[in-house]
């Protein structure tokens, strides 16, 4: 077997291959062309799997930062599930205090609407008080400021009207005129 792997002239050491025989044709070798597309194909190969090899390498990188990804939304996902009808809850009390509080912005206006039409009843319903004066003098009652107390609240007029004394009892009807008071003087509403 030694005999058949040595040559003749002893000038190789291996037997002729495919390419020695090829290179006997020399410059005007018709399978150089395919050789050549052969050995680029080699190299496009080569290339194609550095370039899958490389995708690998980034899928594992994704793979991994998914995970930690996925770690993190277990450890949050819980505290916020806990905290998101806790925070509902706050959002309603406070909508519910915000509406509570704007009526009372409102208060002292409401208060001082109520006071106004306190007032203008008082200066309406003054006539009315008069009268009753009158009428109870007329009668020998008393006079409604000392029943109350006799003294005079903020709405109440600036001095009671004078009202005549009852005529005297006299066993006989004279003509005399009886003497009126004058009629109040009463405010026009601003």
């Amino acid at each position: 077997m030694a005999d058949a792997h040595s040559g003749s002239s002893g000038a190789s050491s291996g037997s002729p291959g495919l390419g020695d025989l090829l290179g006997l044709f020399g410059s005007a070798n018709p399978f150089s062309g395919i050789a050549r597309t052969v050995g680029q194909f080699q190299q496009g190969v080569a290339e194609l799997l550095a370039a899958v090899e490389n995708f690998n390498a980034t899928m594992e990188q994704f793979n991994l930062v998914a995970a930690r990804v996925n770690s993190l939304l277990d450890a949050v996902e819980e505290p916020i599930r806990v905290a998101v009808p806790q925070i509902t809850r706050t959002l309603r009390a406070a909508d519910t205090l915000v509406e509570q509080l704007d009526g009372l912005t409102t208060l002292p206006r409401d208060i001082g609407e109520v006071m106004e039409v306190l007032s203008d009843l008082t200066r309406r319903l003054q006539p009315l008080g008069q009268m009753a004066e009158s009428a109870g003098a007329l009668f020998g009652l008393p006079s409604l400021t000392s029943i109350m107390g006799g003294g005079r609240s903020a709405g109440s007029p600036k001095a009671p009207i004078d009202v005549a004394p009852p005529p005297p009892k006299i066993a006989k009807r004279t003509t005399a005129t009886r003497t009126r008071a004058a009629p109040a003087k009463r405010s026009r509403p601003r």
